[in-house]
């Protein structure tokens, strides 16, 4: 019995030594900034608050899953990390800000219409945005331990990674080119989640501002635009009530400095994955830096 109970007490004592140890060198969810692997599942927030702590960058993209597209390794010039994630809203924007201080030159940000409907997208508080922030209890956790075991075996196998270490989701142009264009369902799913019940969010566009008053404090330039729609996603917009949000929201919006409105810009539906008229490729999230955010950026200061 005595030997029993030593063996287990070994055991046990094994385990908290060696699982927070492998957690945090392996960090699979991005929780410390200590990954030097890849990111293959995981919270995009936490991915991009781990990342932001990893190098000094000169500018941070941020939206929606739309934005998280944008392989920003790729743009030549400037260390700029994609911050954005799935279904992001202008408060956690501002959360993120507050919280990493970011020491950068410029900040973009992608917005569209769903981030200002707060029936369908309720208001955050800092404590939703942060509750899992570097808890002790993930540390230590037996699931996390096999998310770093499996983090290490497809980093072994070299295995298409889900995060870019740019921050960017690792989609493949014309990743989807096999795949037959059907909107109808994919519209009524818009409808239904972003559109249904909409209620502005005056509180949105505040925090739009506080972000701008940060911005304006430490020095860093803002650059916010609207995202491109789909042909089709224009049309659903025009023939729904929100099209008088739609328009409301552009007039807030023209009273930022360095507004863009790109919303028809790219509407061509080719520019949009095959089976989602939602999400533009990756082609065009770079293009969008290239032909609008930069030029923004490399004005003189004097005429901006």
């Amino acid at each position: 019995m005595r030997t029993y109970t030593l063996t287990a007490a070994l055991v046990v004592l094994g385990y908290f030594l060696v699982a927070p140890a492998v957690n945090y060198s392996v960090d699979p969810f991005g929780y410390w900034g200590t990954n030097s692997q890849a990111y293959y599942f995981g919270s995009e927030r936490e991915i991009k608050r781990g990342l932001i702590e990893k190098r000094r960058y000169d500018g941070l993209v941020m939206g929606s899953s739309k934005v998280a597209a944008m392989k920003t390794g790729q743009i030549p010039g400037y260390h700029v990390l994609n911050a954005a994630w799935s279904a992001g809203l202008p408060e956690e924007f501002l959360y993120f800000l507050e919280e990493t201080d970011p020491q950068i030159r410029f900040l973009a940000i992608g917005l569209d219409l769903y981030m200002f409907n707060e029936q369908g997208f309720p208001l955050k508080t800092p404590a939703d945005f942060n509750s899992s922030r570097h808890a002790i209890d993930y540390l230590i956790s037996p699931s996390l331990l096999w998310k770093s075991l499996q983090t290490v075996r497809m980093h072994l196998q070299d295995r298409r990674p889900w995060i870019r270490p740019d921050g960017a989701r690792n989609y493949a142009e014309g990743f989807d080119s096999e795949r037959a264009v059907d909107d109808e369902g994919a519209l009524q799913k818009v409808q239904s989640i972003y559109f249904t019940n909409f209620r502005f969010s005056q509180r949105r566009i505040e925090n739009l501002r506080e972000i701008s008053d940060h911005c304006d404090r430490t020095g860093i330039q803002l650059i916010i635009w609207l995202n491109p729609c789909s042909q089709p996603v224009l049309d659903l917009i025009a023939g729904q009530h929100v099209r008088q949000e739609w328009s409301r929201l552009k007039q807030e919006l023209s009273d930022f400095p360095n507004f863009i409105d790109l919303s028809e810009s790219y509407s061509d539906r080719s520019f949009f994955a095959r089976h989602d008229p939602v999400h533009y490729y990756p082609s065009v999230a770079l293009d969008i830096f290239e032909e609008h955010i930069r030029p923004q950026i490399e004005r003189p200061a004097s005429v901006r």
